[in-house]
C-alpha cells in the first residue's frame, strides 16, 4: 500500500510540473503578443503624436491587450485572435509587426490606416487566419504568392493599393474563399484558369488593374458567384458562354475593356441580374430586375434596341465611350426610376432629343455630350427638377436656349451647352441657377446683351468651397458685360472673342465701353436705375445699377431680353 501511495504522489508531482511548464509557456506566449503589439506601436509615425487610437496600448493597464486595448479581441485563454484597426490613423509599415507571434490570429483588418511598404513574408505563419483586409492603403511590391498558403481564408481584400505582379496559379489553394477583392492595383497578368476552382466564391472584384487576355471560361464553374467585376482592364475577344451558368449573379461589370462581339444570348436569361455590362441585343428586355446598366468605354457600334426601354427599374444607365449610333427613342420617357446617371456621351448618336425626356424628374446627372444630336434642345428638360449636372456640349443643336432650364434650381454643378449652333439671347432665367459651379455657353452663335439678372448665379457660390467657371466666349454677344464678381484677368471667367462685349470697369480683360456712350440711367430717389423692357405682356424689370439687384420683377413671358438706350 505504501508503495502504491508513493507512486501516486510521484505521478501527481509530475503532472503538477507539466501543468506549471504549460502555464509558463502559455504566459510567455501571451507576453510575446503584448510585446509585439507595443513594439509595432512605437514604430508607427503616429506614435510620436500619441495617436488616440492606440493610447490604450500601454503597460500601465494591468489587464493587458485582452480587456481594454483598442481593436484587440482575445479567446478564453487570453490569446489574441482578432485585430481591427480599420480607418485608424497609423501611418507606418508592417516591418516591425511579427506575425509569427500570433499563432491564434484569425481576423486582421487594417483597412484605410495609411500604412505603406511591403507585406512581410512571415504573414504566411498565420495558419488560422480567415479574414484579411489591407485595403485602401499605400502598400506596394509584388503580390506575395505565398499568401496562397493561408488556406483557411474566407475573406481577402487587398484593393486600392499599388500591388503589382501576377495572379498566382496556386490561387486554387483558397478553396474556402468567399470574397476576393484585388481591384485598384497594378496587377499585370491574365486570369489563371485555376481561379475557377474557388467553388465557394461569392464576390470577385478585379477591376482597375492591368489584366489582359481572354476571360477564362473556367469562371463559369463559380456557381455561387453573386458579384463579378472585371471592368477597366484590357480583356479581349468575346464573353465566354460559360458565364451564362452563373445563375446567382446579380452584378456583372465588364466595361472599359476591349471586348468585341455580342454577349451570349443566354446571359439575358439570368433574371437575377441587377447590374450588367456588355453588348445590347434585343433580349435585354428580359431583365425585369435590371437597375444598373454599364457598357461604357468598349468598342460597340450599333443602335440601342428598343427593348432596352422596357427595363423600367433602371436607376443608372451608362452607354458612354462607344460608337453606338441611331437616335433616342421616345420610350426613354418610360425610365422614370432613373436617379443616378443617364450617360450617352462620346458615341455617334444622331437625331433629335425626344420631349419625353422631360419625364425623368428624379434624374440627377445627364450627359449627352460629344454626339451628333441636332434640332432644338427640348424645353421639357426644364421638368427634370432633380438635375444637378447637364452636359449637352459638342453636338449640333440649334435654335435658342430654352428659358425653362432656369426652372432647374438644383442645377448647381454643371451646365455645359458649348460647341453647338445655338442662337438668340442668353435667357435671363439662368439667373435662377444660384450657386452654379460651371456654366459654359461658349462656341455658339448667341447674340444680344447679357442680362444683369444672370449674375445672380454667383452670390452664394462661396458656400460650395470652390471657384466658379463661367464661359461665354466665342459668340456674338455685345454691349456692357454685367459684373459677375472676380478680379481682373480671373482665369475662370471667359468672355472674349465676342462681337462687341465691353466692360464699364476694368474687368475680365474686355475693352472698355466707349467713353462717349453710356447706358441711359434714370434718377429715382437715391438710387440709379436703368430700365429693361420686355416686349409683350406688359412685362418689365428694373435694376439697381450699382448693386445689380433686382428691385422689381414682373416678367410674365420671355419674349426679348432687353432693349437699352445709348446716349451721346
Amino acid at each position: 500500500m505504501a508503495a502504491a501511495s508513493q507512486a501516486m504522489v510521484m505521478e501527481m508531482v509530475v503532472m503538477g510540473i507539466m501543468l506549471l511548464v504549460l502555464f509558463s509557456s502559455s504566459s510567455e506566449s501571451l507576453l510575446t503578443e503584448a510585446r509585439t503589439l507595443l513594439g509595432w506601436k512605437t514604430s508607427l509615425a503616429s506614435y510620436g503624436n500619441a495617436s488616440a487610437a492606440l493610447q490604450s496600448w500601454n503597460t500601465s493597464i494591468s489587464s493587458g491587450p485582452c480587456e481594454e486595448w483598442h481593436g484587440i479581441t482575445c479567446n478564453e485563454d487570453g490569446s489574441v485572435i482578432g485585430i481591427d484597426l480599420s480607418h485608424d490613423y497609423l501611418e507606418g509599415t508592417l516591418n516591425n509587426f511579427s506575425f509569427s507571434s500570433f499563432p491564434n490570429l484569425s481576423f486582421l483588418n487594417l483597412r484605410g490606416t495609411y500604412l505603406h511598404g511591403t507585406i512581410p513574408l512571415d504573414i504566411i505563419t498565420l495558419s488560422k487566419l480567415t479574414y484579411l483586409d489591407l485595403s485602401s492603403n499605400y502598400f506596394s511590391g509584388e503580390l506575395i504568392h505565398s499568401l496562397v498558403t493561408l488556406s483557411k481564408l474566407t475573406y481577402l481584400d487587398l484593393s486600392t493599393n499599388s500591388f503589382s505582379g501576377e495572379l498566382p496559379l496556386s490561387i486554387a489553394n483558397w478553396t474556402r474563399l468567399e470574397s476576393l477583392r484585388l481591384h485598384n492595383n497594378i496587377l499585370h497578368s491574365g486570369i489563371p484558369s485555376e481561379l475557377g476552382n474557388l467553388s465557394k466564391l461569392v464576390h470577385l472584384d478585379l477591376r482597375s488593374n492591368h489584366l489582359y487576355g481572354n476571360i477564362p471560361p473556367e469562371l463559369g464553374h463559380l456557381t455561387t458567384l453573386v458579384y463579378l467585376d472585371l471592368s477597366s482592364n484590357t480583356f479581349i475577344d468575346s464573353i465566354p458562354l460559360a458565364l451564362t451558368k452563373l445563375s446567382n449573379l446579380t452584378r456583372l461589370v465588364l466595361s472599359r475593356n476591349q471586348i468585341s462581339g455580342s454577349i451570349p444570348l443566354e446571359v439575358w436569361n439570368l433574371h437575377n441580374l441587377i447590374g450588367l455590362s456588355g453588348h445590347l441585343p434585343p433580349e435585354i428586355g428580359n431583365l425585369s430586375n435590371l437597375n444598373v446598366l454599364d457598357i461604357s468605354h468598349n468598342q460597340l457600334s450599333e443602335p440601342i434596341p428598343w427593348q432596352l426601354w422596357k427595363n423600367t427599374k433602371l436607376m443608372s444607365l451608362r452607354l458612354n465611350g462607344n460608337d453606338l449610333n441611331g437616335g433616342i427613342s421616345y420610350q426613354i420617357g418610360n425610365l422614370v426610376n432613373l436617379t443616378d446617371y443617364l450617360d450617352l456621351s462620346a458615341n455617334s448618336f444622331t437625331g433629335v432629343i425626344p420631349p419625353e425626356i422631360g419625364r425623368l424628374s428624379y434624374l440627377r446627372n445627364m450627359d449627352l455630350s460629344h454626339n451628333h444630336y441636332s434640332g432644338q434642345i427640348p424645353w421639357q428638360l426644364g421638368d427634370c427638377h432633380s438635375l444637378v449636372s447637364l452636359r449637352l456640349n459638342k453636338n449640333n443643336f440649334n435654335g435658342s436656349i430654352p428659358y425653362q432650364i432656369g426652372n432647374l434650381e438644383k442645377l448647381v454643378d454643371i451646365l455645359d451647352l458649348s460647341a453647338n449652333y445655338l442662337t438668340g439671347v442668353i435667357p435671363w432665367q439662368l439667373g435662377y441657377l444660384v450657386g452654379m459651379r460651371y456654366l459654359n455657353l461658349s462656341h455658339n452663335k448667341l447674340s444680344g446683351m447679357v442680362d444683369p439678372f444672370i449674375t445672380n448665379i454667383t452670390p452664394r457660390f462661396s458656400l460650395y468651397g470652390a471657384y466658379q467657371n463661367i464661359d461665354f466666349s466665342y459668340n456674338k454677344l455685345e454691349g456692357p458685360i454685367p459684373n459677375f464678381g472676380g478680379n481682373e484677368g480671373d482665369p475662370l471667367l471667359y468672355f472674349g472673342n465676342n462681337k462687341g462685349l465691353c466692360a464699364t470697369v476694368d474687368l475680365y480683360g474686355l475693352p472698355p465701353c466707349h467713353s462717349t456712350s453710356k447706358v441711359h440711367q434714370v434718377r429715382h430717389g437715391v438710387c440709379d436705375f436703368f430700365w429693361v423692357f420686355i416686349l409683350g405682356n406688359e412685362s418689365y424689370e428694373s435694376y439697381d445699377v450699382e448693386n445689380h439687384g433686382v428691385l422689381e420683377n414682373r416678367r410674365v413671358e420671355y419674349i426679348e431680353l432687353f432693349v437699352y438706350q445709348v446716349t451721346e
